[in-house]
């Protein structure tokens, strides 16, 4: 039965909705020989009421009061009911179907009773204690489902596992399979596995025990059917377009990108036959589609100067017109400030290498979006290679569990910073959504939740920026952002290297530009160590 049990949570997971679930778990039962006809009923209100079923045509006991029949007292007690000769026993509600023995398991959470597991077996005495074991614990498995469904806020969602059951024991940390290759129990098992590859696993390349459970919670953070996990954000940007475009097909995209994104559109899509047309960040929401028009992607929060794009106008004009993908890179803003999919967007990706994993200890992507969208791009991921790793996605699973605290420090200690820095004489220009003088103040407002923890200003020149740089001690120079460490770059030597001028200009970005990601530090000393590499600077500039 142990077999059985981690196939149908191998299946069951993968399900997209609870109902969905609750078909394939009757589906499954019904391939044990004495499981002649199986039930599941929820409780809505003080009834028992009919969900997944494998039997004749259901025209009674679709709805059964709670305390009423087996069922009802298995719903009242919360405790199993097995009865070996069900016509001996007075409880029983004469049924359409040939019933002999009955097992009935509840589905409970949080103390209280939520739905049940309703067998009927043609056979007297068919049921044991093995049966009564094995259907507790697809009980158990029915009502986590569930309970994932239920509404509960982001800091919740990140800090509860979704553990498949080859974890054993459940524990609390999430555990590493180091694995690469998996052994089946003989050839019948590995063609059921071809016929259906989610069933269980054959090569980490493919799936892995702790990556599918690092997908099942990002896919939960991010309020989508599924996610799929690659070695880098580029790999996961990467294998999604190719996924989704072909020899003659256009994306469009905007000036404002990560330079590696841009890099990819403006250098290596052309030599496939893609047509690769940029626009101006502000004309997004206006994008005029052509017939070959097939992917729009940008990102609603740009890297560096934190422009903020009208998720859902963007939408709304690519949506009248069938068969455009609407694909965002969420980084910058990250699941706590923007969860793209509300809006209605079909793929999200991260480079969770950024806020989501939020240690600087792990290179990541991923693409979330329903189970139908985001199969395709993990099958293409396969074949492309950029595999990600079991021991990162342990470590995201632990950067998961502390993601908006995170996020909401980091932005409220930005907004700071900016304002700071807006009181500068010596800077010329505060890239932030929360200060008034930013292009889309009102919008962000509107679309981002907590703000955002990216912020980019500008001086004179390269040389001044230079100067500030090398002076600052709490800001680190390296190129990434997203860590509780505040990080400091200039964007020409680093994030956009080797982007052409008029590239950079477009997207705003000067050779004085200077990007700040600021970490959980005490904001007060990340103020005083702004504000003495910019007197340092102007002071040499003055010497000099």
């Amino acid at each position: 039965m142990l077999k059985l049990l981690q196939t149908i949570d191998q299946l069951a997971r993968r399900s997209r909705t609870f109902r969905e679930m609750q078909d394939e778990v009757v589906r499954l039962l019904r391939t044990v020989p004495h499981y002649n006809w199986i039930g599941i009923y929820m409780v809505e209100g003080g009834d028992l009421v009919l969900g997944g079923w494998d039997g004749p045509a259901p025209t009674e006991h679709v709805r059964i009061p709670i305390g009423q029949g087996i069922c009802g007292a298995a719903a009242s007690s919360g405790e199993t009911v097995l009865v070996d000769d069900v016509a001996a026993d007075p409880r029983y509600l004469q049924c359409f179907i040939n019933t002999r023995a009955e097992i009935v398991v509840p589905i409970s959470w949080g103390g209280e009773v939520i739905g049940e597991i309703d067998i009927d077996s043609d056979r007297p005495a068919a049921f044991n204690d093995s049966d009564r074991a094995f259907l507790e614990d697809v009980a158990k498995l029915l009502a986590a489902r569930w309970a994932g469904e239920q509404p509960c806020g982001p800091s919740t969602r990140a800090v509860a596992e979704l553990l498949p059951p080859e974890m054993g024991a459940r524990p609390v940390g999430t555990p590493m399979y180091g694995a690469v290759t998996y052994e089946f129990e003989d050839m019948q098992a590995l063609e059921d596995y071809l016929g259906r590859q989610d069933l269980g696993y054959i090569y980490t390349r493919w799936a892995n025990p702790t990556i599918c459970a690092a997908e099942r919670n990002l896919a939960a953070v991010e309020g989508s059917e599924d996610a799929a996990l690659f070695a880098s954000g580029m790999a996961a940007i990467a294998t999604t377009l190719l996924s989704l475009l072909k020899t003659g097909d256009e994306v469009v995209a905007p000036h404002n990108l990560y330079g590696g994104s841009y890099h990819l559109l403006e250098d290596l899509l052309p030599r496939y036959g893609i047509e690769v047309r940029f626009v101006d960040v502000e004309d997004l929401p206006r994008v005029v589609l052509r017939d070959n028009t097939r992917v729009v992607y940008f990102e609603p929060v740009t890297n560096p100067t934190v422009r903020v794009v009208d998720v859902d106008a963007v939408v709304k004009a690519c949506r009248k017109r069938d068969g455009i993908t609407v694909v965002v890179d969420n980084t910058v803003a990250s699941p706590v400030n923007l969860r793209p999919h509300e809006h209605g967007v079909d793929l999200v990706i991260h480079s969770a290498t950024k806020y989501l994993g939020g240690h600087s200890d792990l290179l990541c992507g991923v693409v979330s979006g329903a189970h139908d969208r985001v199969q395709p791009v993990r099958v293409h991921g396969r074949y492309l290679g950029g595999a990600f790793n079991p021991r990162e996605a342990m470590l995201l699973m632990r950067g998961l569990k502390t993601l908006p605290m995170r996020v909401e420090r980091q932005c409220a200690s930005a907004a700071r910073v900016a304002r700071f820095l807006s009181e500068r004489a010596e800077i010329r220009r505060v890239w932030h959504p929360s200060l008034a003088s930013h292009p889309e103040h009102d919008l962000a407002g509107r679309l981002l939740k907590v703000g955002c923890a990216l912020l980019a200003f500008d001086v004179e020149d390269l040389a001044t920026a230079r100067a500030v740089v090398d002076r600052l001690t709490l800001f680190r120079r390296a190129a990434s952002l997203g860590g509780v460490e505040s990080l400091v770059s200039i964007p020409q030597m680093t994030s956009h290297w080797n982007v052409p001028a008029e590239g950079l200009a477009r997207a705003g970005i000067t050779p004085g530009t200077i990007r700040l990601s600021v970490g959980v530090e005490d904001v007060a000393d990340l103020i005083a160590d702004l504000d003495r590499a910019l007197r340092a600077a102007r002071k040499a500039a003055t010497v000099g």
